[in-house]
């Protein structure tokens, strides 16, 4: 792909609905819909994200938005951070692009006093297990790992 026809940038006050759909479709895929807490999230970009150090981007190729990646603190006392909604339009998976999502997400957190990434992901979404994992990602394996049909993974930085 020539330079200048893909960009992963933070995403604008106006791109939230794109950035929704774009998690619709990749939800959509594996059998699922954007609950209704996720909604209301999205909805609030981008600042439900740039809160306490947090990011959220979106990946255009020819000016098209194809994917999405956010990260944020999960609040809790540790330095644990939550990546959430990484989506990517089915057209364009299998091309590294998810990859080069996850990894800038996980150097913002890392650069922000991050000691950890978690991500839950739907058991269902066996695609994005496979590329968490491929990103040094690990299945937790308490027994709470495996809330209402999701999986927990984390990655460390120490």
């Amino acid at each position: 792909m020539a330079a200048g026809q893909m960009e992963l940038r933070m995403i604008t006050n106006g791109e939230w609905e794109l950035a929704a759909n774009i998690i619709g479709l990749a939800l959509a895929g594996s059998g699922l819909d954007i609950s209704a807490a996720d909604q209301t999230e999205l909805s609030l970009l981008p600042h439900s994200f740039q809160k306490n150090g947090g990011a959220f981007w979106v990946l255009s190729i020819k000016d098209n938005l194809v994917g999405c990646v956010g990260v944020k603190p999960t609040g809790q006392l540790t330095q644990s951070w939550e990546l959430k909604h990484l989506s990517l339009v089915p057209a364009w998976r299998r091309m590294g692009l998810g990859r080069m999502m996850v990894e800038k997400a996980a150097a913002h957190a890392r650069e922000n006093g991050a000691d950890s990434l978690v991500a839950k992901v739907p058991a269902s979404c066996q695609a994005a297990i496979s590329l968490l994992k491929s990103c040094k990602f690990a299945l937790l394996d308490t027994d709470s790992a495996q809330i209402e049909g999701e999986l927990l993974l984390r990655r460390d930085f120490a």
